[in-house]
């Protein structure tokens, strides 16, 4: 729950007051008196704050809770205004108040908290995927310490949510903790943390062939010509799967899981004819480049790469729902990367913990083409009404994915029973 502290002021008579004091501000010299009009959910003037529960989510609660849409901080700003007056003129445009920073931050832990159970079903249905893509990048804290780290986790179409997961250490430890018990496919980049969860009848590795395909680029960009004959069959391979048709949406109706299971299968049957033959012909190259490549030398570390992680690089001929590079996961970490450029650092390991339950909802509302702040809003007094009596089926109706699923339902029928 989310708990405004102390210092916010509350309303007597349209008047901002101290919370404790209950003292009536005197504006500085040369200001008039700051009138603020209570609070309605949404931002609007309305009843003053303080309500019991029984009145409803928006609203906060006789504790100072503060409940969805009981205030939008975006329209909360502090707002000086010059004297024109008489001290007593009411002010005529809007008033503003600061809410400090040290307050947001608490709300947003508050906010984890709620949203923690939602976070694990979520990370116990992402482990149900046949495949997973995974991708992480460093963060820093304000205190010192080793380098830490934010990972994102994506599931399959069937399981559509993105985990982010904070680490205090670059071990492999964080993905052993988070993937324990998953033997599906992973696609993820040949970082060592993940080593430990290959092997038979456990994790199956899908390497990334644009993280392949970037290192002879950097060949290249050095001058170094030889690296252009692998580009071009790395090209024809992203052609071939330009070409391929589609995979079809997940649906509960057997004969198009019966579509989308043969649609699957005729992917893998078009990859094997047409992008095996390309895969020979790129091994015979790397075979003959390897001997005249200096292994430190940019184009024979890009060998090194490819002819290192072959199998892996291939793997995703292997089934027609994989895909051809992990650049999903990449595109959703570019959140932590410019994210960085605006928070800057995590303020403790408390801190990245309350980031990754957030950048999770907020992910996956995203991946799935929601409004974060709609889903938000609408959504949560609903799942978390009952508190501590909150059931694994109401919380699966809290599921982005589920909830989109029902308002398109609630919003057609309708228009079917008008037909």
């Amino acid at each position: 729950m989310l708990r405004p502290a102390p210092r916010v002021h509350r309303r007597v008579d349209g008047r901002a007051t101290r919370s404790r004091t209950g003292h009536v501000l005197r504006p500085p010299h040369g200001q008039e008196e700051l009138r603020l009009p209570p609070l309605r959910p949404g931002g609007g003037a309305g009843r003053a704050a303080h309500h019991d529960r029984r009145s409803g989510p928006g609203r906060p609660d006789r504790q100072g809770v503060v409940r969805s849409g009981a205030a939008d901080p975006r329209r909360h700003r502090q707002v000086r205004r010059p004297h024109a007056g008489p001290s007593t003129r009411r002010p005529t445009g809007p008033v503003r108040v600061t809410i400090a920073t040290s307050t947001l931050g608490d709300w947003l832990f508050r906010a984890s908290e709620l949203l923690t159970p939602l976070y694990e079903l979520m990370h116990a249905r992402v482990l149900r995927s046949r495949v997973i893509h995974g991708d992480d990048t460093g963060v820093k804290l304000r205190v010192p310490g080793s380098h830490r780290t934010a990972k994102a986790y994506i599931g399959d179409a069937d399981h559509p949510y993105v985990l982010f997961d904070f680490t205090t250490d670059y071990t492999a430890d964080g993905p052993k903790q988070f993937l324990a018990g998953y033997k599906g496919y992973l696609q993820a980049d040949a970082l060592a943390q993940y080593e430990g969860l290959y092997g038979e009848r456990k994790v199956q590795h899908v390497c990334c062939v644009a993280h392949a395909r970037r290192k002879f680029v950097a060949a290249h960009d050095t001058g170094d010509e030889r690296a252009a004959q692998a580009l071009g069959l790395f090209g024809r391979l992203y052609a071939i799967e330009r070409a391929l048709p589609p995979l079809l949406p997940p649906s509960d109706d057997p004969a198009v899981r019966e579509l989308r299971r043969h649609r699957e299968e005729q992917r893998r049957a078009l990859r094997g004819r047409d992008a095996e033959p390309v895969w020979d012909e790129l091994s015979k190259w790397l075979t003959e480049q390897k001997p005249g490549a200096l292994p430190k030398s940019p184009l024979g570390t890009a060998i090194g790469y490819a002819t290192n992680n072959w199998g892996a690089l291939k793997r995703y001929l292997e089934q027609g729902f994989l895909a051809l590079d992990n650049n999903l996961s990449e595109r959703t970490l570019r959140a932590i990367a410019l994210g960085r450029n605006n928070w800057g650092v995590f303020g403790s390991a408390g801190g990245g913990r309350t980031a990754a339950v957030l950048f999770s909802v907020i992910g996956t509302c995203k991946h799935l083409g929601l409004d974060p702040f709609a889903y938000l809003r609408e959504a949560l007094p609903g799942v978390f009404a009952p508190g501590e009596n909150q059931t694994t089926e109401r919380l699966m109706d809290g599921l982005p994915d589920r909830w989109l699923l029902n308002r398109t339902r609630d919003q057609t029928a309708p228009d079917a029973a008008t037909r």
